[in-house]
């Protein structure tokens, strides 16, 4: 049973949320590598919803080995991320960023620049699946 495409906005949406409460907790110079980060994770969100929900998206699979319980599950697999994104984001600003700020830093736009990649792999992904007969 699959959830309506308001819901998956919704989660995404709280997940921000959440990203953001995150950052102006603890640090304010956390702030905008959190943004930034929570921009890319939705990104990659997004895109897995659609590589997921596709017809005939036998293919494409999530393979991520935490997010395997939902068996691939377009609005399970894009909840239980974006509560992991939100948990690690939240542990990561307040253990790493309270004494390592610029630590942290360099880790929120690390871990951004591989969720933008992720996101660029599921649409090469979701372009092959189109052009194919």
């Amino acid at each position: 049973m699959d959830c309506c495409c308001g819901c998956v906005i919704r989660t995404v949406c709280l997940g921000v949320v959440c990203l953001l409460w995150s950052a102006t907790a603890f640090t304010q110079s956390l702030m905008l590598p959190t943004v930034i980060f929570g921009g890319a994770a939705a990104s990659d969100l997004a895109t897995t919803y659609a590589g997921l929900s596709r017809d005939g998206a036998r293919a494409y699979r999530e393979i991520n080995p935490l997010l395997s319980i939902t068996h691939s599950r377009p609005a399970p697999t894009v909840a239980l991320g974006a509560a992991t994104d939100a948990a690690g984001v939240w542990a990561w600003n307040r253990w790493v960023g309270r004494q390592h700020p610029k630590w942290a830093t360099a880790g929120l736009y690390a871990a951004a620049g591989f969720r933008l990649w992720c996101a660029g792999h599921n649409l090469r992904a979701l372009r092959q699946q189109s052009s194919r007969p």
